[in-house]
């Protein structure tokens, strides 16, 4: 088959110049990179009988923009469709067990309720609210959002992961419900235009370089919640105040950081 290098049911390789792909009917797993930086192809068709997709398969398939996920899907892994900035639709088949399509983004089941796995960043909306039932934000998820200029943060969402926002430069303002716990190392960097952000009184820990080079952030409330602060997590935010407590993790940290802090 014309550009696939197939190995006892794996592909591990496309070097064909198609950019309509249709993964051959013989393939149970799609391996580690397969397609990973491929700069041609524009969307793929993954047949029944395709069981794993691995790690960072189609990592930065930048014209990358409707993917085809059958039921047989059982296992989708890490930065499977990361950085993919020219995505607009996931198309899942509705008897797949785990996976789902939702307005065109992927979710998958998790432990404790349902997983944003990927959300198309090429879709002209300008806002989004997080469903009702997602725990975790996958890393990410947001990576690179050409239009989204607003999002809404539900109750349910416990865990904003790695990178889940890095480089979504429109992005202004964030609203995250109280039950946030984590927000990890580098989910907001580069949110250039960032304005308006709320740290809800669950958050125990802010990751490293989470709001790295924010450039437009003015002020941030931290709550006492707040334990860990990473290092670097607020580096390139020239305007920034912190706001907390008198005697607050955050006030030690803003001290230790040289970072203003305003006293609440």
């Amino acid at each position: 088959m014309d550009g696939f290098v197939i190995v006892n049911g794996e592909l591990t390789g496309y070097y064909g110049e198609e950019k309509d792909i249709v993964i051959p009917n013989n393939v149970k797993m799609i391996g580690a990179k397969a397609f990973n930086e491929n700069k041609i192809i524009k969307s793929v068709e993954i047949p029944e009988g395709v069981e794993t997709i691995g790690f960072a398969t189609f990592a930065k398939c930048a014209s990358l923009k409707k993917v085809e996920i059958p039921n047989s899907v059982n296992s989708i892994r890490g930065n499977a469709f990361s950085e993919c900035k020219s995505l607009v639709s996931f198309e899942v088949g509705t008897e797949n067990k785990i996976y789902k399509s939702i307005d065109g983004n992927l979710y998958g089941n998790s432990k404790d309720g349902m997983e944003l796995l990927y959300y198309c960043v090429a879709k002209k909306e300008e806002s989004f609210q997080v469903p009702e039932g997602v725990n975790i934000i996958n890393r990410y998820a947001f990576t690179n959002g050409k239009n989204l200029k607003s999002i809404v943060i539900p109750n349910s969402t416990v865990t904003i992961g790695m990178c889940a926002f890095l480089g979504c430069k429109r992005l202004e303002s964030v609203e995250i419900s109280s039950g946030m716990e984590y927000i990890g190392w580098d989910a907001f960097r580069n949110c250039s235009s960032l304005t308006s952000i709320n740290i809800p009184n669950t958050v125990f820990e802010i990751g490293m370089q989470a709001f790295r080079n924010c450039s437009s952030l003015a002020s941030i409330e931290i709550p006492e919640s707040v334990i860990e602060i990473g290092s670097d997590a607020f580096y390139e935010c020239p305007l920034l105040t912190i706001k907390g407590k008198a005697g607050s993790y955050a006030e030690q940290y803003a001290n230790d950081n040289k970072i203003p802090f305003s006293r609440i």
